[in-house]
């Protein structure tokens, strides 16, 4: 049988072939799975095995999986490397059992022996676990696709090909895991000698000429390959700074500086490398033994009914499209147990993902009224009252509508699944729309932790953050991992906290000036708008508190002079002619001599009187 097609191939890639699945290019019924057929799921940290095949074959699986994922973890240690959705395999005993669940183009889907396909809720593994000496290498590429998605989004197309050839040919044997091992068409295609300068490799796209002909393809992957396993296993002392390479790439670095950086390499020096290292006719590559990769352990078996067995491939079935395959399996189940919760919960999700708003509430209400059993469940019951609450929303005056039922659904999805970013999400933005700021920073990291190249995430965590108070913590999300996945959102983001923190200094020293003048302690106000004047943050702040402390100055002075009239006058009443000129002095200074001003009227009068009582002692 053939294997899948490469993840991307240019002219019959993988997520095409799933385009034609999600637009109804699949058979309109499936057949249901033997009664006699005998499911058995075998559960690691990182995977979840169904199948019927003998368990002993199931475990092997679940441990040659667990192997490999160990392998590419080397392309990030000391990080925790994990997937934002679960990762479910999906094991047949030969062609025949498969073949009702390959949904990609109904047409052709039966010549391959196993699909990758990934989706919102989960990522499925599907192959013949029959087929050849290594049932899994069909779906490797597809799986380390996904793991540099997740880990690495940013990584060019030079990168992804070598990576997904290096990778391709993983290996357990009897001398050990091997990782690397060269492929003749590659081997070929290098003995003509290298022929892509690395500037104009690394600048590839897939709309190049390079990518699109077929001719010109083989070329390329080759020349790809070639870098990765020079830098993974011929350039000594190289494979170490591999991650550190690609950190500083997916962080926006330019090639041209992150190789040096990293590697103590420039372009020209690596290509150089490059030139006299695929003149060699031999490569090596890679052998570890198992200790050396501590990849974990899979359980023992566990047996599933056939109504558990029919809700795992109606779970699948209905994540990747293919709606009526689903329903029949579901209902099957529900033949089995009437009221199961989890059945009739992805009959709902069918329901909603067909436009049929009633109906799928309807049956999510019956879901969670009958108990579900599994994160998914909850997790779609969540989603779906999440959205349709918010919709509901839209058209009402002052905010939102209560969420009690999409954040009870989503608490028992995390009960269930603790590990469920899409949960988190929901209990956190469910919390934000509340106001209640610190709790929803708490659920927005965990969504973060788990959904890391979501830059919807890592933004609801940000804006977290700020109604939690800690503008710090925010401006650090907005410069560093949002500024990675989303540059223009995290230059917006920054924009909005930077005036949202002028607004704030400029209040606080508003109020503060404020309460000086309400309790007349004239001086200090004077003083904190004159300070005000240069530590407001935004230019009109600074000019409207320059413009009051001209007025309040100009208030004080006239102020101060009424004062002085007042006291003048006071001690003439009392005949303290030498103390009333001292404080009548200082006013008549501040009048001009044609100063018509009542105050200046009054002060003359009184100038008068004092120079009158002083001639008569």
């Amino acid at each position: 049988m053939k294997m899948l097609p490469r993840l991307d191939s240019p002219r019959k890639t993988l997520p095409f072939l799933l385009s034609l699945a999600l637009s109804g290019a699949v058979p309109a019924a499936a057949e249901l799975p033997s009664t006699r057929a005998t499911f058995q799921q075998v559960t690691t940290p990182h995977f979840r095995v169904v199948g019927d095949v003998a368990p002993r074959k199931l475990v092997e699986i679940a441990n040659r999986l667990e192997t490999f994922r160990a392998a590419l973890v080397l392309l990030k240690p000391q990080v925790r490397a994990d997937a934002s959705v679960p990762t479910i395999v999906l094991a047949f005993p030969g062609d025949r059992a498969i073949r009702p669940y390959l949904y990609l183009d109904g047409r052709s889907a039966k010549g391959f022996s196993g699909v990758f396909a990934p989706s919102r809720w989960g990522n499925y593994l599907v192959f013949d676990a029959l087929a050849g000496e290594d049932p899994l290498q069909s779906i490797y590429s597809g799986y380390m696709h996904f793991f540099l998605n997740e880990n690495y989004p940013r990584a060019a197309l030079w990168l992804r090909r070598g990576l997904g050839e290096y990778y391709e040919t993983f290996r357990i044997g009897g001398r050990g895991i091997e990782i690397g091992r060269p492929k003749d068409g590659h081997v070929r295609y290098l003995s003509q000698g290298w022929v892509h300068p690395l500037e104009q490799l690394f600048a590839v796209t897939r709309e190049s000429r390079e990518y699109q002909d077929p001719d010109r393809l083989g070329i390329y992957t080759a020349h790809c390959w070639a870098v990765v396993h020079y830098l993974m296993i011929g350039g000594e002392g190289l494979a170490p700074r591999v991650p550190e390479l690609l950190g500083r790439l997916d962080r926006g670095e330019p090639l041209a500086a992150a190789l040096p950086a990293a590697l103590g390499l420039t372009v020209a020096e690596l290509e150089a490398k490059l030139r006299e290292y695929t003149r060699k006719p031999i490569f090596q590559f890679r052998v570890f033994a198992a200790a050396d990769l501590d990849a974990p352990v899979a359980a023992a078996p566990v047996s599933l009914s056939r109504r558990e067995a029919l809700i795992a491939l109606g779970e699948y079935l209905a994540h990747v499209g293919a709606a009526d395959a689903a329903r029949e399996h579901l209902d099957a189940a529900l033949a089995l147990e009437p009221g199961n919760g989890d059945a009739l919960a992805l009959l709902a999700f069918l329901r909603g993902e067909s436009g049929d708003t009633d109906g799928a509430r309807e049956l999510y209400d019956r879901a969670l009224a009958a108990g579900v059993q599994r994160g998914v469940s909850a997790l779609h019951a969540a989603q779906f009252a999440w959205e349709s609450d918010r919709v509901a929303a839209d058209g009402k005056e002052g905010g939102s509508t209560p969420q009690a039922a999409a954040l009870a659904a989503a608490r028992r999805a995390l009960e269930l699944d603790p590990e469920s970013g899409e949960a988190w999400l929901i209990v956190g933005r469910i919390a934000l729309a509340e106001e209640r700021g610190a709790e929803a920073l708490v659920a927005l990291t965990n969504a973060q932790r788990l959904l890391p190249g979501r830059s919807d995430v890592v933004h609801a965590r940000f804006r977290a953050a700020l109604a939690a108070g800690q503008p710090v913590v925010a401006r650090g999300i907005a410069s560093g991992p949002l500024a990675s996945l989303d540059p223009a959102l995290a230059a917006e983001s920054l924009r909005y906290l930077n005036e949202k923190e002028a607004y704030e200094v400029d209040s606080r020293l508003a109020a503060e000036i404020d309460r000086a003048v309400a309790e007349e302690r004239w001086s200090e106000a004077i003083d904190q708008l004159s300070a005000a004047v240069t530590q407001a943050r935004s230019p009109e702040m600074r000019a409207q508190f320059a413009a009051r402390l001209e007025n309040l100055r100009t208030w004080r002075a006239a102020q101060e002079r009424i004062d002085g009239y007042n006291r003048a006058s006071a001690h003439a009443r009392a005949r303290r002619l030498t103390q009333a000129r001292g404080e009548l002095d200082p006013v008549l200074a501040g009048c001009p001599a044609q100063d018509e001003e009542e105050l200046c009227k009054l002060a003359r009068e009184l100038d008068r009187w004092l120079r009158e009582a002083g001639r008569g002692r």
